[in-house]
């Protein structure tokens, strides 16, 4: 089993800006969750910006839930 931890932004900022803000959004979750004792080998973090947009961006942060991270279980297939 793997964990993939995703984040997102808006895209209104540059395309660059939001990637990276999003990939320090994902690595943090990622730390956090090895620190508190999920395996580490199991986690990858990948930010993905204002892709996959659910909503208009709004300006306000507590009124824009593009803001999101999503922790998702995948199965490994062995050979």
């Amino acid at each position: 089993m793997a964990v993939k931890i995703s984040a997102y932004t808006n895209d209104l900022p540059s395309k660059d800006i939001a990637l990276a803000v999003s990939q320090e959004q994902a690595e943090s979750v990622s730390k956090f969750l090895a620190a508190s004792g999920v395996d580490a080998r199991l986690l990858y973090a990948v930010g993905y910006g204002g892709a996959n947009l659910v909503q208009r961006n709004a300006c306000d942060w507590a009124d824009n839930d593009n803001y999101r991270i999503e922790i998702t279980l995948e199965k490994e297939y062995g050979c």
